[in-house]
């Protein structure tokens, strides 16, 4: 018990003698790391930043507004990510041979009618989220 009161202490320390600005910045950075497919569950992430609104180390509307715009941006980076080169990889020699055309038009097909529902089912399927959404933007 001495031990887990020890590393208590050290983090208590250093959440003390950073500003706030660098818990903003650690939260965000670390959920946009989780939106890129790092295996960092976002959950995590966001009780811990209630858990630092609630000791006092952060002001729980900014925490709030940090924490939902690196989710949000996570997920959009990935996505863009899709849009922006989709089309190349696409055309990319391996991925011709492993996807026909009749596959990629059913996929089209299917994001048209299902694309919604799929990205938002996806979002909540840890490693499946970050495919989806760059299937998504490539579609």
């Amino acid at each position: 018990m001495v031990g887990n009161l020890a590393v208590l202490d050290i983090l208590i320390l250093f959440l003390a003698t950073h500003s706030e600005l660098f818990i903003y910045l650690a939260l965000f950075s670390v959920l946009i790391l989780a939106g890129l497919g790092v295996p960092i569950p976002e959950d995590i992430v966001l009780i811990g930043g209630g858990f630092l609104a609630y000791g006092g180390f952060s002001n729980l509307t900014v925490t709030l507004i940090v924490c939902f715009l690196g989710v949000i941006l996570g997920d959009f980076v990935v996505f863009y990510l899709g849009r922006r080169w989709g089309d190349s990889i696409i055309k990319h020699r391996h991925f011709v041979r492993l996807i026909s055309e009749k596959k990629l038009i059913r996929a089209r097909n299917f994001f048209k009618v299902h694309g919604s529902k799929t990205i938002l089912m996806a979002r909540f399927i840890l490693g499946f989220r970050v495919v989806a959404f760059v299937t998504a933007g490539i579609l």
